[in-house]
């Protein structure tokens, strides 16, 4: 019996099938447009196929805007996916897709971010910088020179900057004097934490110390963000840390959620995808507890791999990884993990979902950027909305290693702030040992953390769960 859109249609919309805020009037003039075209241009009408589907967009366009024309075709979008089913329709959404993204800029990567930093310094301290972004970036190897990652250059030429102007504007000279130094802190407190302000003026001390006048040193400037630094202990923390904590368990079973919802609705447009996409990025982040940068250069083929027997294993280029500058060029972050339902996840949504978005190998790509992968800044952004509105808290993509953290801690007090240690890459337990403190009264769902516990060991390299 051969398929009939139009009744296919009337029953998914008696049977509440319709997205809210559309009329079933809508539908079924969306249906019947798309029908006269196919006969007009001598086309099977019950054949949805990508190439008429973009013909049929391309003649919505004839004699309308783009975004009157992207409009209609995004509402037979919904008629066709309740007539043809979300499998069969779901390649509409690509090709809504590219008729409305337009071509961005590649986002600025780390050295660019850093030479816009450097750019903005007054010009006649300008150079050394220059020169020490220009080693650091392409002769990160090189012995006996010195070499500062993109991220240090761009937060020192930042303070430099900040109090450079603020000393200018003073009429004094910008040199890091104790007294200047001092004038400059007082000028930020109490608007800035403490211990910021202690940063800052060691980024200064650093500044010129390392780059602008090698082999002098600033002892009575160093001493002034050391009482800064001191008087931090004693300053309430700005940020209620412990708020952001939950347990891992719990942001990895509302990633699974978010994908059962997508899996579960009646369509597939961008709306679908991008749910299953942010599902995915938070089951995830919650196994694999590495930073922004680097779940941001996850590449199919190139840095995650989905292996026989449930195992996705991740090679993640140095620098991705927050490492000294001259390690990162030889340094890859190895690790293999045994997750069946993971694995299952992230199949699906390299089969179904993800060529929704476009033909790039992306992991995470972007519902406006065809030509680029999100950020880790969007990855974080991504992350924080979706736990506040499903969770109640916005939980950083950082503050996700805090909740690994404490959550192993919680399953194993005597020993969980080793194995905490060994799944964040601290070098330093001290480090780990801040857990503690968010783990006290957190209660942790079963089974999760025990998986945890079971995958971590002394090497990174083969995290098992």
């Amino acid at each position: 019996m051969a398929h009939d859109p139009e009744s296919t249609l009337e029953s998914a919309m008696a049977a509440g099938l319709l997205p809210n805020g559309v009329q079933p009037c809508e539908m079924r003039r969306a249906l019947a447009s798309w029908r006269r075209w196919c006969l007009t241009e001598a086309r099977d009408p019950n054949r949805l196929s990508p190439e008429a589907g973009e013909a049929y967009l391309g003649h919505l366009r004839e004699g309308a805007t783009p975004r009157s024309a992207n409009s209609r075709f995004a509402t037979f979008q919904i008629a066709a996916g309740l007539a043809w089913g979300p499998e069969t329709s779901s390649h509409l959404a690509l090709t809504l897709r590219a008729a409305r993204v337009t071509h961005k800029a590649p986002p600025a990567d780390r050295w660019a971010r850093a030479g816009k930093a450097v750019g903005l310094l007054p010009i006649d301290i300008r150079p050394p910088f220059i020169d020490l972004l220009t080693v650091s970036r392409d002769a990160p190897g090189t012995r006996g020179v010195l070499i500062w990652s993109a991220a240090r250059i761009e937060s020192v030429a930042g303070s430099l900057r900040r109090f450079h102007d603020y000393a200018t504007k003073a009429g004094l000279d910008p040199v890091p004097t104790a007294k200047l130094c001092q004038s400059w802190a007082d000028s930020q407190s109490p608007e800035v934490a403490a211990i910021s302000i202690s940063t800052y003026i060691s980024h200064v001390v650093d500044a010129f110390e390392k780059v602008l006048t090698p082999g002098q040193v600033y002892d009575a400037a160093a001493a002034v963000a050391d009482r800064w630094a001191a008087r931090s202990l004693s300053e309430p923390s700005r940020k209620n840390k412990t708020a952001g904590i939950v347990p891992a368990s719990d942001l990895d079973q509302l990633g699974f959620e978010l994908m059962a919802e997508a899996d579960a609705a009646p369509l597939r447009r961008m709306t679908e995808a991008t749910l299953y996409r942010d599902g995915l990025l938070l089951a995830m982040t919650a196994t694999l507890p590495e930073r922004a940068r680097a779940m941001s250069a996850l590449i199919v083929d190139e840095t995650v791999f989905l292996e026989p027997d449930g195992i996705i294993r991740f090679a993640i280029p140095g620098a991705f990884l927050k490492k000294r500058e001259a390690h990162k060029p030889r340094t890859t972050f190895h690790a293999s993990i045994r997750r069946p339902s993971l694995h299952r996840a992230l199949s699906r949504w390299l089969a179904v979902y993800r060529p929704m978005f476009d033909g790039g190998d992306w992991l995470w790509p972007s519902r406006l950027d065809q030509h680029h992968g999100l950020t880790g800044k969007s990855l974080g952004k991504i992350i924080g909305d979706r736990t506040e509105q499903r969770l109640g808290r916005r939980v950083t993509i950082h503050m996700v290693r805090d909740c690994v953290a404490t959550e192993i801690i919680e399953a194993d007090p005597v020993n969980g702030a080793v194995r905490a240690s060994a799944t964040l890459g601290h070098r330093d337990r001290r480090v780990t040992d801040e857990f503690y403190i968010h783990s006290n009264g957190l209660a942790s769902a079963t089974g999760w953390q025990n998986a945890i516990a079971r995958r971590i060991g002394t090497d990174r390299k083969s995290l098992i769960i």
